[in-house]
C-alpha cells in the first residue's frame, strides 16, 4: 500500500507534468476536470485526484527529506537467557549452584581497541567516520535522502588495518572464555522463577554489559506432585489397614520427618491434608504449604469362609512396633489422621 509520501510524490509529478507542458496546461485552463475523465491525472477516479490548490501547497513545502533506514546502535549487549533445570528436592532445600558458561569478554591484550600496542583505528574511508552512508533519490522535483548503516565498518565509523590487528583477538576486540558463575537458589523456588546475574552477559567495549537470566524449570520427583506451594502424594494401604489403622513414615529433603498414624476408617476418596508439610514458601523464614495424601486401598485376593481377610499384597505402611525404627525419631513430627 502506498505511503503518504509516495502518494504526495505522485500528485506532484502529475502536476509537474501539466505545468511543464504548455499544451496540457492550455487544455487544463480551458476545460478543467470533467467527472467522466477517470483517467485524467487529477480526475475523481485517479489515485492522484487533488485540486490544483492542494498541489500548489505541496510545492511550497520543503522538497528534501532524510529517512533513516537502520536501527540505532544498542547501548547494552543482549541479555543471556538460560533454562535451569532443578529437581523438586533441590528447590525444597535451596542450594548454591555453580554453572559453567561460555561468554565473550573484552580482549585482555588490547583492552577492547582491537589494535596492537601503539596502533590505533582509522576513519572508515566509505562513510568518512560517520558510521552511516546517505543515498540521494530523486522523484520528480522531490529529493529524498536515505541514511543506511555503513557495511564496511558496521556503523562504528572506524576500521583497523590488517597489519595493526591485535594478535589475541584478531581485531575483534573480544575473546571467548569459559567462566564459572556461582549463585544461590532460594528454597521454595518454582518453575518460571528468574535468577538474574547482573552484567555477566557477553561484553562489548562500546556497550554496557547485559545480564544473565536463569529461568527455573522444575523436574518433579516420581512420587510427589507439586502445585504451587502444596505437595500431593499417593500411598497404598491394605483394606485391613484402612479399617483398623496404620502408621506411615515420610522423610523430606533437608531432614524434616513426619509420622502419621491412622486411628479411624479411611475412605478411599478421602484426601488427607497435613498443614505445614508442603513446599517451603519462598521468601519466608519457616512457612510451608500443605501436604495432600490420597490413599489407594488394595483389596484382598480372597476371603475365607470364616471371613478372615488374607492379604497377598504389600502396602506403603509400617507396623506399629516398627514405625519409629524406619526413621530417626529425633525431630520427627507425629500426626494422627
Amino acid at each position: 500500500k502506498p505511503t503518504g509520501d509516495e502518494e504526495k510524490f505522485k500528485k506532484i509529478n502529475a502536476a509537474y507534468e501539466i505545468l511543464s507542458d504548455p499544451k496540457k496546461r492550455e487544455i487544463y485552463d480551458q476545460t478543467g476536470i470533467k467527472n467522466g475523465e477517470a483517467n485524467h491525472p487529477f480526475g475523481p477516479g485517479s489515485p492522484f485526484g487533488a485540486s490544483f490548490e492542494e498541489i500548489f501547497n505541496m510545492f511550497n513545502q520543503p522538497t528534501t527529506g532524510v529517512r533513516t533506514n537502520f536501527r540505532q546502535k544498542p547501548t547494552k549487549t543482549p541479555n543471556s537467557i538460560i533454562q535451569l533445570t532443578l529437581k523438586t528436592n533441590e528447590l525444597y532445600t535451596g542450594l548454591k549452584k555453580k554453572f559453567n558458561i561460555e561468554r565473550r569478554i573484552v580482549c585482555d591484550m588490547c583492552k577492547g581497541t582491537g589494535c596492537k600496542k601503539d596502533k590505533q583505528q582509522s576513519d572508515c574511508e566509505l562513510c568518512k567516520g560517520k558510521g552511516f552512508n546517505i543515498t540521494v533519490k530523486r522523484i520528480g522535483p522531490m529529493t529524498t535522502q536515505i541514511q543506511t548503516l555503513c557495511g564496511v565498518c558496521n556503523g562504528h565509523g572506524k576500521v583497523i588495518n590488517k597489519e595493526d590487528c591485535c594478535e589475541m583477538c584478531s581485531g575483534k576486540k573480544t575473546i571467548t572464555r569459559t567462566e564459572t558463575i556461582e549463585f544461590h537458589v532460594e528454597k521454595g523456588s518454582k518453575t518460571g522463577d528468574k535468577i538474574i546475574i547482573r552484567n555477566k552477559a557477553n561484553e562489548d567495549p562500546d556497550c554496557e554489559t547485559g545480564d544473565i537470566i536463569f529461568i527455573i524449570q522444575e523436574q518433579f520427583l516420581p512420587d510427589f506432585k507439586r502445585v504451587g506451594d502444596d505437595l500431593y502424594v499417593e500411598r497404598k494401604i491394605l483394606l485391613k489397614e484402612a479399617l483398623e489403622g496404620f502408621y506411615m513414615a515420610f522423610e523430606f529433603p533437608g531432614g524434616r520427618k513426619l509420622m502419621i498414624e491412622s486411628k479411624s476408617v479411611q475412605n478411599p476418596y478421602k484426601n488427607v491434608k497435613i498443614e505445614d508439610f508442603g513446599m517451603p514458601i519462598k521468601n519466608t523464614s519457616n512457612k510451608y504449604g500443605v501436604l495432600h495424601i490420597k490413599f489407594h486401598i488394595i483389596f484382598p485376593s480372597c476371603v475365607k469362609d470364616d471371613e478372615t481377610i488374607y492379604e497377598t499384597h504389600t502396602s506403603d505402611t509400617v507396623s506399629g512396633k516398627n514405625a519409629y525404627n524406619i526413621i530417626n525419631t529425633q525431630g520427627c513430627v507425629h500426626k494422627i489422621v
